[in-house]
């Protein structure tokens, strides 16, 4: 019982934050063609898009006080942002399965997103310790990639999250409870595989047969 609470609370200050700015709920863009998971679809970068600022990727938007829900009990939002349209850093407040709530500190240039420090907070957000990716990995590496810059996206080049290699697969039409979506599936190495819906980000991560799927997105007005 008692976690059930410190659960809902925690749940509760999250959305808090992000309701600040807040829109209702967004539906997904349907695909062209109904279609079928796995199926091939044209999921591409419209020839003009313009990013709000550096950690403002096609396939994972990072305007201030968009929030995403997952399946799993995950809640992510983004909470502030400082730089300009190359380089810049802001923070995402992740709360994960276990009720444990942590503050991912990114790193941007240019649409590449890289977490640099991970802090740890209490039940009233305060940040009670942190850790730097070097500490986390062991000195393995200095920042972990959630996403490259959209061109390599686009070239469908391999990259590294800290030292496991990642590519993008192929276009497909993914359906999930939400809906159908235009999505890019990429796989890494250590079996792990995400699906990206432009101007909606991960919209579902499978590691094995354990998978988790976006129930809620909300973005700002």
């Amino acid at each position: 019982m008692k976690r059930f609470f410190l659960i809902l609370a925690t749940t509760s200050m999250i959305l808090l934050l992000a309701a600040c700015q807040a829109g209702t709920p967004v539906e997904p863009t349907p695909t062209t063609s109904p279609g079928q998971p796995g199926s091939t679809v044209r999921a591409t970068t419209p020839e003009v898009y313009e990013p709000l600022n550096a950690c403002d990727n096609f396939f994972l938007p990072m305007e201030n006080g968009t929030t995403w829900r997952y399946s799993d009990g995950t809640v992510i939002t983004t909470a502030g942002f400082s730089g300009d349209d190359q380089t810049g850093n802001t923070v995402l407040l992740r709360l994960n399965p276990d009720a444990t709530v942590e503050k991912l500190y990114i790193r941007c240039t240019n649409g590449r997103t890289e977490i640099v420090k991970i802090g740890t907070l209490d039940k009233e957000l305060n940040e009670i310790s942190s850790k730097s990716m070097s500490e986390i990995s062991g000195g393995k590496c200095e920042s972990k990639m959630i996403l490259p810059e959209l061109d390599i996206l686009d070239s469908r080049k391999s990259w590294n999250q800290c030292q496991t290699p990642c590519r993008v697969i192929n276009d497909e039409s993914t359906i999930i409870k939400l809906g159908s979506f235009k999505t890019r599936r990429i796989e890494c190495e250590d079996g792990t595989v995400r699906w990206y819906a432009p101007q909606f980000g991960l919209i579902k991560t499978c590691i094995g047969k354990n998978c988790s799927e976006l129930v809620e997105f909300r973005a700002p007005n």
